[in-house]
């Protein structure tokens, strides 16, 4: 699940790049507007590639692997896309990542330590354990099913939480922004862009 939620907000924010770059609307009906226009789609990929992975080359069709791409995850990616190219909602990417929450920082650590396992990715996890009240002793797959101090429920559920309002903070729904703590609908529940109103209709 850890994984799953990883790859999820990584694939949530690749789409929402491409959301904006096609013009789409936010939840306030706001047109998506950049100062510099790619062509298409594979364009748009190679400007991202060539900010955040100079060295790579585009296939012999002109097109781009998947692998080429940036760390979507990584919240810089989409900050410093924004600001390069010109989106008219770069402050609306800025505050939505001021949301407070440590999941864009530990959950890449206990993504590690499931995709590879090994003493290393293990003790990075269990590090961060007391940072939530959870006991370092505890095997990482022990921690994140833990409910931190104070809180009601099990340590992922409350990414997935806050991993949700930040999505509905970059879509521009207005509840989310004066309420940070109100629990969010779970963003696991569904990978569909529409469930963010975030409209992509020309």
């Amino acid at each position: 699940m850890v994984i799953e939620t990883h790859n999820t907000w990584a694939n949530f924010t690749r789409s929402y790049f491409f959301a904006c770059i096609i013009g789409a609307r936010t939840a306030m009906g706001a047109r998506v507007r950049t100062a510099i226009v790619p062509p298409d789609i594979n364009q748009a990929i190679g400007f991202a590639v060539s900010v955040w992975k100079p060295s790579a080359k585009p296939r012999a069709d002109g097109s781009w692997h998947r692998r080429d791409g940036p760390a979507w995850q990584d919240t810089t990616v989409l900050l410093g896309l924004s600001t390069q190219l010109g989106f008219t909602n770069a402050i609306t990417i800025s505050n939505a990542f001021s949301y407070p929450t440590r999941v864009h920082i530990d959950l890449p650590v206990f993504r590690n330590f499931f995709a590879h396992r090994n003493q290393e990715s293990e003790a990075a996890a269990q590090r961060l354990a007391l940072i939530y009240g959870i006991p370092s002793t505890l095997r990482p797959v022990q921690i994140v099913l833990h409910r931190p101090l104070g809180r009601p429920q099990p340590l992922l559920s409350d990414w997935i939480d806050d991993l949700d309002s930040v999505a509905s903070l970059l879509c521009g729904e207005p509840n989310q922004r004066d309420n940070y703590f109100r629990p969010a609908p779970k963003f696991a529940r569904s990978t569909n862009n529409s469930h963010y109103n975030f409209d992509c209709r020309r």
